[in-house]
C-alpha cells in the first residue's frame, strides 16, 4: 500500500495492484472492486436480501440488565444466546430470550476473568473460551460454571476453536519491524502448543494491533478464514497449513497507504483523508462492509453471485447511522445492519425505545405494502415492550 507522488500514474497503478492488494497472480482468487461505491448511495430495500425476520425481546431482570446495546456482541446458537456486553460478565439466554444464566465471574481471583471482549463459544461442546487481560484463556460451561484455566505467553488478538477442541490463538504484529511475530498458534485443548502458522509470509501486513480490534478470524463451510483492517484480502487456511487468499477487495485510489496505516499519529489525523473498511461480515450470498471516508460512514453490500456492489443509503432517524441501513419493508420496522452474521442469518441489537417510537411513527396508509403476517407478528411484539426493557436481538434470514 505504499505511495509514491513522484511516481507516473502507470507505475503507480502497478504498484498499487501488485503491493497494496497483497495479492499475487494466484488463480481462484475472488475480486471485489468498490473504487465507484463511497461518493453516492442509494435505498435498498431488506426484501432484496431476506425473507423472514425473527425478533427476541430479552428477558429484562435485576441479574441480566444490559446497559448498552452498541457495545453488547451475541452469539447466536441452535438453542441458546450468549450475550457479552463490553467489560460486563456474559450472559446466557435460550432461544427465547429467556435469562438462563451468567458465564463465571469477573476478576483477578482464580477462576474469574478481566474481559477483552474475545470469545468464542464452542457449541459443540457447551464451552465458552474467553481472553482474560491477565494473559489467560479462561474455559467456562454454558452453565457457567468454571472448567479450565490456559496461561498464554503473550495478549492473544483472537481466539477460535475447531471440532476437535484445539485452540487457535490469533498475534497480529505490533509494527511492520516485528510483522514476522504475527501467526496463528494451536493449542491442545490442555494448553500446550501443536503448531504455529505465520501470517504474512511473503506479503505486506495489514493494520496489525493497531487496529486489530476489528480483526475477523472465522469458520467458512469448515474453512478457517482470516481478514484484518483495512480489509483488502480475506485469506483461507489451506491444507499445507498456509493462509491462501480468496477474496481481494479494491477500495480505489485513495485506499488508506501503508505508512499512514502502520503509524498511530498519521493514522488519527489522516485517515479522514482516504477510503478504508473497518469491518467485513460474511455470508454464503453477500459481504456485508463498513467504512469510512471524508467523516462518513459507507454501508456496502456486495452479492456474490451477481458481483453487484450496492452503498446503502442511510436513512435520516432519530437512532444513530451505525445502526441504520436496509429499509425494512418486510415487516415496517426499524432499519437494518448486522451486527454480526451466523451461517445464513444476519444479527442486529435493538432498543425498546427505538422500536416504541417507529412503531409510533410508521403510518397506518403504509402498513398495506408489507407482509401482512410479519407486521403483525412486529406490531404485537413492539407492542409488548418497555422502554427500559433489555434489547431485542433481530435475527434476519438471508436469501
Amino acid at each position: 500500500m505504499n505511495r509514491s507522488f513522484y511516481l507516473t500514474p502507470i507505475v503507480l497503478a502497478i504498484i498499487v495492484l501488485w503491493s497494496c492488494n497483497r495479492q499475487s497472480a494466484n488463480q481462484g482468487i475472488n475480486h471485489i472492486d468498490l473504487s465507484e461505491n463511497w461518493k453516492s448511495a442509494e435505498k435498498v430495500l431488506l426484501s432484496s436480501i431476506a425473507s423472514d425476520i425473527e425478533y427476541i425481546p430479552l428477558e429484562t431482570t435485576p441479574d441480566c440488565l444490559i446497559g448498552n446495546h452498541r457495545s453488547m456482541q451475541v452469539t447466536i446458537l441452535d438453542k441458546y444466546l450468549v450475550v457479552h456486553e463490553h467489560n460486563k460478565v456474559m450472559k446466557l439466554f435460550d432461544r427465547q430470550g429467556k435469562f438462563l444464566n451468567t458465564i463465571g465471574k469477573l476478576g483477578k481471583g482464580p477462576e474469574e476473568y478481566i474481559p477483552l471482549n474475545k470469545y468464542y463459544v464452542d457449541e459443540k461442546n457447551d464451552q465458552i473460551y474467553l481472553l482474560s487481560s491477565n494473559r489467560k484463556c479462561m474455559v467456562y460451561g454454558f452453565d457457567g460454571h468454571f472448567k479450565n484455566e490456559i496461561k498464554l505467553e503473550e495478549y492473544a488478538d483472537q481466539i477460535i476453536v475447531d471440532n476437535e477442541g484445539n485452540i487457535g490463538l490469533l498475534y497480529l504484529a505490533e509494527t511492520v519491524l516485528l510483522k514476522d511475530s504475527a501467526k496463528l498458534q494451536w493449542l491442545t485443548p490442555e494448553g500446550i502448543e501443536k503448531s504455529s502458522i505465520p501470517l504474512y509470509p511473503g506479503r505486506q501486513m495489514g493494520g496489525g494491533k493497531l487496529v486489530g480490534s476489528n480483526v475477523q478470524c472465522y469458520w467458512y463451510h469448515n474453512k478457517l478464514r482470516f481478514a484484518e483492517v483495512p480489509f483488502d484480502t480475506v485469506y483461507q487456511l489451506d491444507s499445507n497449513s498456509s493462509f491462501q487468499p480468496v477474496w481481494s477487495i479494491e477500495s480505489g485510489p485513495l485506499k488508506i497507504p501503508c505508512d499512514v496505516l502502520h503509524s498511530w499519529p498519521r493514522f488519527v489525523t489522516e485517515q479522514n483523508d482516504y477510503t478504508i473498511l473497518f469491518f467485513l461480515w460474511e455470508s454464503d450470498n453477500y459481504f456485508f462492509l463498513a467504512g469510512g471516508y471524508q467523516n462518513g460512514i459507507r454501508k456496502i453490500l456486495y452479492d456474490k453471485k451477481t458481483g453487484l456492489a450496492q452503498t446503502v443509503e442511510i436513512p435520516k432517524l432519530e437512532i444513530r447511522p451505525e445502526d441504520s441501513g436496509f429499509i425494512n419493508d418486510l415487516d415496517g420496522g426499524l432499519p437494518f445492519w448486522p451486527k454480526t452474521t451466523h451461517n445464513n442469518l444476519a444479527i442486529s441489537c435493538l432498543t425498546p425505545l427505538d422500536l416504541l417510537v417507529e412503531n409510533q411513527n410508521t403510518k397506518s396508509d403504509k402498513s398495506s405494502s408489507f407482509n401482512p403476517k410479519l407486521a403483525k407478528k412486529f406490531k404485537a411484539m413492539v407492542e409488548s415492550l418497555d422502554e427500559n426493557d433489555n434489547p431485542v436481538v433481530m435475527i434476519v434470514k438471508l436469501n
